[in-house]
């Protein structure tokens, strides 16, 4: 049985562990609160599930996402989506043991007067997962979880790159008339 000040001594450990933790800025992944930009309607322009990643988070900022560029405040374009995958660690009988992969987008964003508030810019990310020869099945099923992770990844950079530059852009504006 723990005496009593063993007890303390844990408690008190486990509390500066906590406050350590809280104070660092550790925080989940996707918890960000970032302040919303001042805009109601965005097209998008891009395929497949990155269309449907970025459509469910501008719903989720309650901001309207409309099938024309014309109908919309700005206009999104997410093309040249590439995926790689390239071997970074072999072991002694020359057979790969790890794996990098890179998915990367081009991410351009419009205002309604055509004016380029993110001029055409590579958006990217990587993994690297150890691959194992004898396990092919569970090499294949990592590499593709990782893959929706960086779609993931990659949509959640570009909701918050789209955030930043519309806020930032609306500013430039108002500064100039004002």
């Amino acid at each position: 049985m723990l005496s009593s000040d063993t007890k303390i001594r844990s408690r008190a450990i486990l509390l500066c562990l906590t406050c350590l933790l809280a104070s660092c800025g550790f925080h989940l992944r996707g918890t960000q609160n970032a302040a919303v930009a001042d805009f109601n309607t965005i097209h998008i322009s891009a395929n497949g599930e990155m269309l449907a990643l970025l459509r469910r988070g501008f719903q989720r900022a309650n901001k309207e996402v409309t099938t024309t560029a014309s109908a919309a405040e700005y206009s999104l374009v997410v093309s040249g989506i590439r995926n790689s995958r390239r071997a970074v660690a072999t072991t002694s009988n020359i057979s790969v043991a790890e794996y990098e992969l890179v998915q990367a987008v081009e991410v351009r964003l419009l205002a309604n007067d055509r004016v380029e508030v993110i001029p055409a810019v590579r958006v990217a990310t990587e993994r690297s997962y150890s691959f194992d020869n004898e396990n092919l099945e569970s090499s294949s099923e990592e590499e593709a979880l990782l893959r929706e992770e960086m779609r993931r990844d990659l949509s959640e950079q570009i909701l918050r790159r789209v955030n930043i530059s519309i806020t930032n852009y609306q500013n430039s504006r108002e500064n100039i008339s004002g």
